[in-house]
């Protein structure tokens, strides 16, 4: 069998070639890939690849930018509250440095209530008339011999290396007016509404509990009073 040489081969698959790229010539020209509207959408989606890693990472960027800027804020809100917390401090060991040991026994729990209801049941009682009336007598006693005095029992105690807080309950309600409420609120708050009153230097008093009940009787108006407060005092 006679074998057609290697050269003569080659120049065949060469012209076959040929031939078929002028026969297909018309589906490489530039024309064809701008008519066809797959190969446009192609292009257009691999040109905004590039735009798409660039907004990655410019987010990137300013999600970086916007943590670091928190982060900073905290730093200048913590330095603030650090700073404050510093004068607060300073200021509580200047007001409160010298303060009346015992004021809560000597100076709240020693406080009469009602005065004016007293008074006009003296005034009463002194009549003979009414000298032995038992309704009388008994509202004299309940308010005069420590019935109707405030009376704390402390509950549990927290100390630092600086500040000590001591818990308080009230043991049982008490019977107070107007004008007593507003006197006992300015002598737990530190707010003066008395110059004439001996001032006593007290420690921070702050109400935990504070509950009010109106209750009228038959002589005056008046409230029943429960309140629970802490003591804080330098050490």
């Amino acid at each position: 069998m006679s074998k057609t040489p290697t050269r003569f081969l080659l120049f065949l698959n060469k012209r076959n070639l040929i031939a078929i790229y002028h026969r297909n010539k018309k589906y490489w020209n530039s024309k064809f890939f701008v008519e066809n509207p797959f190969f446009l959408i192609g292009i257009f989606t691999f040109s905004l690849i590039p735009f798409f890693f660039a907004c990655l990472l410019i987010k990137n960027r300013f999600a970086d930018l916007s943590a670091k800027k928190m982060y900073f804020e905290q730093i200048k809100q913590q330095g603030k509250a650090l700073i404050k917390s510093h004068k607060n401090r300073d200021q509580f060991f200047e007001r409160y440095q010298k303060v009346a040991p015992n004021y809560l026994n000597h100076v709240i729990e020693n406080t009469i209530f009602l005065q004016q209801e007293i008074n006009l049941l003296n005034a009463i009682h002194a009549q003979p008339a009414f000298r032995s009336h038992p309704m009388i007598k008994r509202r004299l006693l309940y308010l005069t011999k420590g019935a109707n005095r405030l009376f704390f029992v402390e509950q549990d105690h927290k100390d630092s290396d600086l500040i000590k807080e001591v818990y308080y309950r009230q043991k049982k309600p008490v019977e107070i007016g107007k004008e007593d409420l507003k006197n006992l609120l300015s002598m737990i708050e530190g707010v003066e509404i008395d110059p004439s009153r001996l001032h006593v230097p007290r420690p921070q008093l702050i109400m935990r509990r504070f509950d009010l009940k109106r209750t009228t009787d038959l002589m005056s108006e008046s409230y029943l009073l429960e309140m629970d407060l802490i003591k804080r005092e330098p050490i």
